[in-house]
């Protein structure tokens, strides 16, 4: 004897199914197309160590340095809450032996699906660090380089002169 499905009982089975199904192409749709943020600094400026200002002649006290922060978001239809980005600057990350310079925390934000964000702010250094780590660099490490036309030699021409 054959026991026959009834439609109440089959719009069950049916109504199941579909569930299952759309769980699982949230669950995947949630946990495996995520990309990370990618993040680069954009420009860096410490006004104590540009000695080719317009006024030489009186040293630099300003101890503030003032970064720029790309944020890119690659994801196609997910956007990033941000919920307090922290930088630490540090005089040589490398090494074993290096110091913090100055911290910064970029306040909470959101970043849309597909979009770059910029984030601009400005951290009080330790100067003294700074001052010691750059002038451990070779100076042409420190400075821009070009060629010279007439001698074809290397010539310093950055911002950080001696």
């Amino acid at each position: 004897m054959r026991q026959e499905i009834g439609p109440a009982e089959c719009c069950k089975w049916l109504f199941c199914l579909i569930c299952f199904i759309v769980i699982t192409c949230l669950a995947i749709w949630v946990f495996v197309g995520v990309d990370d943020p990618k993040s680069s600094i954009q420009s860096l400026y410490l006004p104590t160590l540009n000695k080719t200002s317009l006024d030489s002649t009186t040293p630099t006290t300003n101890n503030t340095l003032f970064f720029e922060l790309k944020l890119s978001n690659s994801n196609d239809h997910r956007g990033i809450y941000y919920g307090g980005v922290e930088l630490t600057f540090y005089d040589n990350p490398i090494s074993t032996r290096s110091h913090v310079i100055g911290n910064y925390t970029i306040p909470q934000f959101y970043q849309g699906y597909n979009k770059k964000a910029t984030k601009r702010g400005a951290v009080e250094v330790n100067t003294t660090l700074v001052s010691q780590a750059f002038n451990l660099l070779p100076k042409r490490i420190r400075g821009f380089s070009s060629r010279n036309g007439n001698d074809n030699q290397v010539q310093d021409q950055g911002a950080f002169q001696e």
